[in-house]
């Protein structure tokens, strides 16, 4: 009798115990929020993308100046030509409300 009343606290003692460590997983594991965790990890993505593509374009910018000898202005004519050549995500990206914004302050 007295083993079957050990066995059932010591039953209850461990499901509070998973309780709690399962609350406290929810509130402090940042995966447990669902679908959002996995949206920023791809918008750290999408911003470190963003981040290489605009030190290519400034890559670029360096060279045209540098090399061929162009002005500014020739210089962001051509970037604007290039850009306008990309896809139209990518537009999006390098321009957001500012246009040249990704090359010019790189």
């Amino acid at each position: 009798r007295k083993y079957d009343i050990m066995i059932a606290h010591t039953t209850i003692v461990f499901m509070r115990y998973i309780f709690f460590a399962l609350a406290s997983r929810n509130e402090q594991d940042p995966r447990t929020i669902g679908d959002l965790f996995y949206m920023e990890c791809d918008e750290l993505e999408n911003i470190r993308f963003t981040k290489s593509l605009s030190l290519l374009l400034h890559a670029l910018k360096e060279l045209l100046e540098g090399e061929f000898v162009l002005s500014e202005q020739q210089v962001t004519k051509v970037l604007d030509q290039l850009i306008e050549t990309l896809p139209t995500s990518f537009k999006e990206i390098l321009s957001g409300n500012q246009p040249n914004q990704a090359y010019s302050t790189v």
